[in-house]
């Protein structure tokens, strides 16, 4: 699974009706899946950093690298982690 980590925020959390303190990502609810935390935030404005888009449309674009990496069947575990750390 990977997470957008910028997603797990209070007020998304908040927005979902988890309990006040409750992180999914923290708190072992998911220890049955192999998590991957990724800021795909902070990767899609890497990436596009310098192609002339503003940051809105920037951050509208991270809706398609989810999209690439939920559904490309090359995506690897080595590639996540080579993302991530």
């Amino acid at each position: 699974m990977i997470a957008n980590i910028e997603g797990f925020g209070t007020k998304n959390l908040d927005l979902a009706k988890y309990p006040k303190g409750v992180n999914p990502l923290k708190d072992g609810s998911l220890d049955k899946y192999k998590v991957y935390e990724v800021d795909v935030t902070k990767l899609t404005r890497a990436c596009l950093e310098g192609s002339g888009l503003g940051v809105k449309d920037i951050d509208r674009s991270k809706k398609y690298v989810r999209a690439w990496i939920s559904f490309c069947g090359c995506i690897t575990a080595a590639w996540i982690r080579h993302l991530v750390f």
